[in-house]
């Protein structure tokens, strides 16, 4: 059977061909393969993942650079608390608290995250437990989307009034979803 801790294996108990194919590939990958590679290669999408301890462990490049690092080793063993404004970084720990705790995923969350500009601003983010072999949870990882709100030519200062009011109407159906 394939554990699957916020779903349940498809077609009942039984494992499928599927998954027993990709249980079977993910199982002999090295240690040295890092799929979170792959993250800094999607536009718009910041990637992180914490540790139980609550520290980052891992990050893209559009995280790190939205926080002003010159890498990503800079933020390695950092938590939010040395990262974020204490406000800001309560509520992080507590929905990370709140996803170790339920071993499921906490999606659309809608928090201020800092966008390209260094400025805080709203997005939805979506946390997942990270599973260790033996089915714990050994962690928080997450993704940040880019924020349709913001235009690539926008700079601190300049004013967000301009922003078409569809595009707010479309925010804020998507919020009341």
């Amino acid at each position: 059977m394939v554990f699957r801790p916020w779903g349940t294996v498809e077609n009942g108990s039984m494992a499928t061909r599927s998954d027993t194919l990709k249980s079977e590939f993910l199982s002999q990958l090295s240690p040295a393969t890092h799929f979170e590679v792959l993250f800094d290669y999607l536009p718009g999408v910041s990637f992180f993942a914490k540790n139980r301890a609550f520290q980052i462990v891992s990050a893209n490049r559009a995280f790190w650079e939205r926080l002003n690092c010159a890498s990503e080793a800079e933020l390695i063993g950092k938590n939010d608390f040395e990262l974020f404004p204490a406000q800001l970084a309560r509520k992080f720990r507590e929905d990370d608290e709140h996803v170790i705790a339920t071993r499921k995923p906490k999606l659309k969350i809608v928090e201020l995250f800092f966008n390209r500009q260094g400025l805080p601003d709203w997005y939805f983010t979506n946390k997942f437990p990270v599973f260790g072999r033996d089915g714990s949870v050994i962690g928080v990882m997450g993704i940040v989307p880019y924020n349709n709100f913001l235009s690539d030519t926008w700079r601190a200062g300049d004013r967000k009034s301009d922003v078409p009011l569809t595009v707010v109407i479309d925010a804020m159906d998507h919020v009341c979803q």
